[in-house]
Parts: structure tokens; sequence; C-alpha cells
């Protein structure tokens, strides 16, 4: 080599001595890095294929064999090094990859993140499941490898540590959703693609990718935990969302944050009963498992309306209430402008009409939103359909300044008829409380109302000239 340092059949003869070094001598990354510069130094070509699929076989079993020790700089050094060698698409590259994924919790995250394309060359089988020893079936290696990424993209992020790899992440969450697309069945990128998007503040975008996800997990209370956190300035979504978490079937110990964030919105409702519930579960599960307590249940426990709070109260039935406001999300809304004709002020709720097919009842309250008999509303409704009726949630409800359609109010002229204390101008019902003292022609406006008595849909005034 050193007489004849250009002479490609040196060089290739020392590469092959530097892998059987690697093979026999090398216990650890810092070894394996020393020869990793010999090599990349003899500057031998893509097309040197045999060569190149054996020194990823060395490596592979190397890094199989290893324990999680190796230093972040070790792994540096390492990824700098393998840039400088050519990568091909074979059976040894995505073995390599498969024993770097054992040591991904050690690799510092700007590696991942960074380096992306240094293993991103997969054969066909790559995008299979993979049938273990066991017959049990592990994700496919594409899938796994892209999930370490964004999970490494996704501490970067949560740090603030990523403004110098701007163009890196653009570059992965391209490649991750045309994989994505393109790959239906590894269903947790989809997960990954909202979960980057919500770190970045994309609420929307994130919104319109988990929904599908959404779909076919709702049984997953994380589904319903990362719905909860899309909607960060709606505090009624985040309640309904995390209700329906705490409502799937999943191990305690994993509700631990659930319940956690669950408990600052409760308190915020002024539900202290529920909350105490909650903070007695957090407590109980994280004594049994020897966990802290964190400090900030400490002080809500200390708050009067929590300690004097009880102890007993049945959650489950709030949080099924307000869990299908959540359930909507996952449901094809529609939008419906309707009249309110009834208000019951103790309950706080009002009564809408739509159409023949299309009315309900909402808390107003709840929704935030401000009722008066007549008032002309616009509402995002979903049919709910049980097993022997149906009804339309309202999920949102806002005041319309169209023009009243004549369907739903009208004016009227006539002969007042009374019948009791209420009357009749031909197919209008007036209370009692508008014809007092009222004889004769009277002319007015009516919205549509539901008769209780004949069981159908006709008009009722609303005000007298």
């Amino acid at each position: 080599m050193t007489q004849e340092p250009d002479n490609l059949y040196n060089r290739r003869a020392a590469g092959w001595v530097y892998i059987e070094l690697i093979k026999s001598r090398c216990n650890t990354v810092s070894e394996l890095n020393k020869y990793l510069a010999m090599i990349a130094n003899l500057m031998l070509d893509n097309q040197e294929l045999i060569f190149w699929e054996q020194l990823c076989w060395q490596v592979a079993k190397l890094f199989f064999r290893l324990d999680n020790s190796t230093t972040g700089d070790c792994w540096t050094m390492f990824y700098d090094l393998w840039s400088k060698i050519p990568h091909n698409v074979s059976l040894g590259n995505s073995t390599l990859l498969k024993a770097i994924l054992k040591h991904q919790t050690e690799i510092p995250y700007q590696l991942f993140c960074r380096d992306f394309d240094k293993f991103n060359h997969f054969q066909t089988q790559d995008y299979l499941p993979e049938i273990m020893a066991n017959g049990k079936a592990m994700p496919a290696l594409v899938e796994r490898y892209y999930i370490a990424v964004a999970k490494n993209w996704c501490t970067l992020i949560e740090n603030d540590k990523f403004s110098d790899l701007t163009y890196n992440l653009s570059s992965f969450l391209e490649k991750l959703d045309k994989v994505s697309k393109e790959q239906s069945k590894m269903v947790y990128l989809i997960y990954y693609r909202a979960v980057l998007r919500l770190n970045l503040g994309k609420f929307e975008e994130a919104k319109e990718i988990i929904i599908p996800f959404a779909q076919k997990k709702q049984n997953d209370f994380w589904v319903w935990d990362l719905l909860a956190q899309l909607h960060p300035t709606n505090m009624d979504m985040q309640f309904a969302c995390l209700a329906k978490a705490l409502l799937c079937k999943a191990s305690p110990d994993f509700l631990v944050k659930v319940r956690q964030r669950m408990i600052g919105l409760l308190i915020l409702r002024q539900e202290w009963n529920a909350a105490r519930v909650e903070i007695d579960n957090i407590i109980e599960i994280r004594v049994g498992n020897k966990w802290q307590i964190p400090v900030q249940l400490r002080e809500w426990l200390s708050l009067p309306e929590i300690s004097n709070a009880n102890q007993y109260t049945n959650i489950h039935d709030l949080y099924k209430t307000h869990s299908l406001e959540a359930e909507s999300l996952l449901q094809n809304t529609a939008k419906f402008k309707g009249i309110i004709w009834k208000i019951n002020p103790e309950k706080k709720t009002a009564q809408f009409f739509v159409s023949e097919n299309v009315s309900g009842g909402f808390n107003y309250e709840r929704l935030k939103v401000k009722v008066s008999i007549g008032a002309f509303m616009e509402f995002s409704l979903v049919e709910v359909n049980n097993t022997d009726s149906s009804f339309w949630q309202v999920i949102t409800a806002c005041k319309s300044d169209d023009t009243i359609p004549v369907h739903l109010e009208k004016g009227f002229s006539g002969i007042l008829k009374k019948v009791g204390n209420a009357g009749f101008v031909e197919n209008v019902f007036i209370e009692p409380s508008l014809v007092m003292n009222k004889e004769g022609l009277i002319t007015g406006k009516a919205i549509r109302a539901f008769d209780s008595s004949k069981k159908i849909w006709g008009w009722k005034a609303i005000a007298i000239d």
C-alpha cells in the first residue's frame, strides 16, 4: 500500500484485511471507528458490492452483541465515518439498520434526525412484517425505522433543539408522508405524522391526518389523549377527549398522566368531587408502584375545596355524558340553520328546530352560547344512531345573521279565538301571557314549535303587535 497507494488491488486487499480485523479484534464502537476511518481512506467506490455487503454484516454483528454502554461521542464518530462509505440496498444494509435500532436509546437524537438518509435504503421485504422465530409478527423494518426517527424528532422539537436542522425536518416529513400514504397498513406512521405537526403547532394539519387513524383506533386511550392536545384553546373539547380516554380499557398505570391532565380541567370547571376522586386514583397507583408523588398533586390536595370533597363520587356518568362530544370528532358533522323554540332556564337547555327531520336540544351553558326564543342559529350536528332510537347531537352553535326563512318564522293576522286562557289565530297557538286583555283582530310573529298534545310540529306566537 505504501509503495502503490493508488493501486486498486492493493486498496481492495487492505480493505479485506480491515474487515477481518473488525471481525476478530473489535469489541467496542471506539475500536470499530479506528478501522472504519482506515476503510474510508481507501476510497473504494460503490461498485465493490461484495466488500460493502460484508462490511455491513460485520458491523451489524458487533452492534448486536454490544451492550448499551457506548458513549454519544463514539456514535457521532461512527455516523460521521459511515457517511463516507457507499450505501447500497442490500440484505447487509438492512441487517445493519436492525442492529442500530437495538441501540436507538443511546444514540444522540440529532444523529438519528440529521443522518436519516444514511440508512434509508430498503429492500422490498423490508416493507413487510417480520416473522420472528417464535412465530410472532414484528412491524416492518421500514415502519420501525421511521417511527424511531420520528420519536427523536419529537424530542428535539420539545427541547427546542431543531432550529439548525429545519431542512432535515422538512425532508423527513415529506418522506414520512409519502411512505405512510403508500403503506396503508403501517397505521402508526399516521400517528407520528400527526404528533410531529402537533409539536410544531400545526394543529389543523394534525387533525386532518389523525382522524382516519383515530377511527381505526378509537378504543385506545392515547388516541383521545392526542386529540385533546390538538384542541389547545377549546377546554370543553379537551375535557371531552380526556373523558373518552379515561373510559377506554387500559392498565391504570398507563392512564396516570391522562388523569393528571384531567384533574387540571376538573378544577377549572369546579368539579371538586370528581377532581378528588382522580387525585386519590393517581396517589393509589403511584404508591402501589413506589413512584414519587408530584408536587402539583400535593398542592391540589391541599385546596379546601378538594380536601373537603366527596371521595366516593361516581365519575363514570360525568365522563360518559361528555365523551359524546369527543366521539363526534370522528363522525361526519353537518351544518344546519334553525330556530330556538323552547328554553329551560333551570336545566340550561334549549330546543331547536331545523326541519321536521332535524330537531333536538342542547345545553347552552356547556356550549357557552347565548340563546333566546326565536333566535336564528347555525348548528354543527352529528346524527347519533342507537339500537332503538336516534338523535341529533349539537357540537357547536352560534348566532346567524341571515334572514330567517318562512318555514321557521312568519307573521300572522286574524281574529283571536280564545280556548281557556290561551288563544289561536288560525293555526298559530298563543300563550296566555300574550293574549291577556286581547280581543278581536290581532297581528304578531310566530315560530315553529312542537305541539306535545298532537305530537306534531305547529306554530307558536312569540310576539303580539
